[in-house]
């Protein structure tokens, strides 16, 4: 079982790795691979109508705030909510958007030819790789299982398309063991692994093993190691953060100390958030967000549900303690 939120900071802000002073060396300052990505949400109108202009604008919100890639369409972005159809139509949009900014589209479904078409299309359409979970309805899975599986879409795949595995067990329930990656190294394209989870002992173990991949961590909690091995991050909270976020990584790809800004939005990040993780923890990044753009709130589809008036007035107030600057676009 995952600790939570507030317990793996604390976990987190203990480990020493690569020194205490949260240091890395001239060559993991200069790497690529310490890139940070904001983790996207998808709008949807009060009727919960998917808002591709809300899209558009969130993609202009992140260029404009200092990321250098966003994801889409992956936990934070609910894709299991939405059609085939609108997965295409949001590639689209952000592809026509994206700019300078590095592109990765979760494409999963739970069986092979619909994650080839989406990752396919994704390709087409401006995306700078793709990030596939395992099939996520049937559980316990061998890990031949799921070999079949990834080599079956990988096989399937333009060998140019740069894939990510997603390992997500909080919500997937299929976790990816080392053995699948070690097996699936033979694809050139096989980039590296998104590791969404706040298990600190794990996402080392990932990283340790293939310093040569692109280990990136899809939570806060773990991203201070993911800064000391030369990794990025893709990061919700970059909504309302981004440029804190950006300003974080830019410190780390220096060289410098980082340790000190990273404990700062810590604390932020953990006021706007509250002691517990659950499961309006993407609802409130995404009002969080949209209230600092100034911008309409914007809908979670079911099973999620609205936040309380009273949580979101808790969340305008946190902001305002915190001197974000509301409604700059």
């Amino acid at each position: 079982m995952e600790t939570t939120r507030r317990e793996t900071l604390k976990i987190v802000s203990a480990v020493a790795i690569a020194g205490a002073t949260g240091k890395i060396g001239a060559a993991n300052a200069a790497t690529s691979k310490m890139k940070f990505w904001a983790a996207a949400t998808t709008p949807c109108d009060k009727n919960l109508k998917l808002d591709l202009g809300a899209m558009r604008e969130q993609v202009e919100w992140y260029k404009s705030h200092g990321a250098d890639g966003l994801t889409f369409l992956g936990s934070t972005g609910e894709f299991t909510a939405f059609t085939m159809a609108e997965h295409k139509a949001l590639m689209e949009v952000v592809g026509k958007a994206k700019g300078n900014l590095n592109v990765l589209c979760t494409a999963s479904t739970a069986n092979v030819p619909d994650t080839i078409e989406l990752c396919k299309h994704a390709a087409d359409h401006g995306a700078d790789g793709v990030i596939v979970s395992p099939p996520y309805y049937v559980k316990g899975i061998s890990t031949e299982g799921m070999l079949r599986y990834y080599t079956m879409v990988l096989d399937g795949l333009p060998k140019n398309l740069s894939f990510y595995l997603y390992h997500v067990p909080r919500w997937s329930a299929v976790p990816i063991p080392v053995e699948l990656v070690e097996q699936l190294r033979r694809y050139g394209n096989v980039a590296g692994l998104k590791d969404s989870t706040t298990d600190a002992k794990g996402y080392t173990n990932f990283v340790t093993k293939f310093p040569d991949m692109s280990i990136i961590t899809g939570t806060y909690e773990n991203l201070e190691i993911a800064l000391n091995h030369g990794m990025g991050g893709i990061i919700q909270e970059a909504g309302p953060y981004c440029r804190d976020l950006a300003d974080l990584f830019a410190v780390a790809r220096s060289g410098k100390d980082f340790h000190g800004p990273y404990a700062a939005l810590q604390a932020k990040i953990a006021q706007l958030y509250g002691p517990k993780d659950g499961l309006d923890q993407y609802g409130i990044m995404q009002y969080a967000m949209t209230t600092e753009m100034g911008k309409p709130a914007s809908f979670q589809r079911p099973p999620f549900v609205d936040l309380s008036d009273a949580r979101k007035a808790e969340i305008e107030e946190t902001l305002r303690e915190q001197r974000v600057k509301l409604g700059r676009i």
